[in-house]
């Protein structure tokens, strides 16, 4: 029974409870009422088969007299947790050219991190910091394998790192709603990626080379939401194969920094 469980607690603005065994809950009624302040919720992983009250699944019964714009990160089949659309994942493909070779993700110290990852081979495991031994992952054979990632990562940066997993990543299928904060170098010496799409980046305060020395020849970016970004310098350079870059909707108001002092204009 979790009825009302945190109804009217209005000064808690983040809640991961992503760790949560819900699968004998029955009773759910009422549990977000009132959070006001409550601004994310992680409930990846949460059972709701038993749950018998409220007897619908709709947005009032517990989300009622709380902060309409809250994200949810969820896994439901639906998409939906009571109504709430689960933020969107981070979709990307990879490819190992050998049996047995592994793969790490790009995390940073100093960052929030609480997610899920599928990686696309039927292992799914849960990865809770930067240093986290479930952050790198070994395929028995080689191959490409689309990887799947739901819950929170602030932060993202392959930073032209010596070999590594760089050289693996392929596409971003898309970018996903994981609460990026900072993206600097992210996918920086990523020589092998073909295609990125999507991301959600209202809270993105640094995309300082970001794409630099990447093999894309055209970028969409401009469903970024850059209105809190001070830093771009550099964002995309060296990219010898870009032609195509679409910016049309970046709000660089907060950005110090020239037009040439982000992009090559000779090669765009």
């Amino acid at each position: 029974d979790m009825y009302k469980m945190f109804f009217n607690v209005g000064s808690i603005a983040e809640l991961n409870l992503s760790h949560f065994n819900t699968s004998a809950v029955t009773d759910i009624d009422g549990i977000f009422n009132a959070t006001a302040a409550l601004a994310t919720l992680n409930v990846i992983g949460w059972s709701l088969d038993s749950v018998t009250t409220p007897d619908s699944q709709t947005e009032d019964s517990i989300f009622a007299s709380s902060n309409s714009n809250i994200a949810v990160w969820c896994d439901q089949p639906s998409g939906l947790f009571f109504e709430k659309e689960c933020q969107k994942r981070f979709i990307s493909k990879w490819k190992t050219t050998s049996a047995g070779e592994s793969i790490t993700l790009p995390l940073v110290d100093g960052y929030n991190y609480e997610f899920f990852v599928d990686w696309g081979d039927g292992t799914v495991e849960q990865v809770s910091s930067h240093d986290d031994e479930h952050a790198s992952h070994t395929y028995a054979d080689a191959g490409t394998y689309e990887v799947s990632i739901s819950g929170e990562a602030q932060a993202w940066s392959f930073n032209d790192d010596d070999g590594g997993s760089k050289d693996n990543i392929t596409e971003v299928v898309e970018f996903g709603a994981l609460g990026w904060t900072n993206l600097d170098s992210a996918f920086e010496g990523c020589r092998n990626l073909e295609s990125f799409s999507g991301g959600v980046t209202t809270s993105v305060t640094t995309m300082k080379e970001m794409f630099k020395d990447t093999s894309l020849t055209s970028l969409d970016v401009s469903n970024f939401n850059t209105a809190n970004v001070t830093n771009l310098e550099r964002t995309f350079d060296n990219m010898s194969s870009l032609k195509v870059l679409n910016v049309s909707d970046w709000d660089v108001s907060s950005v110090g920094l020239s037009y040439t002092d982000v992009v090559d204009t000779e090669r765009i």
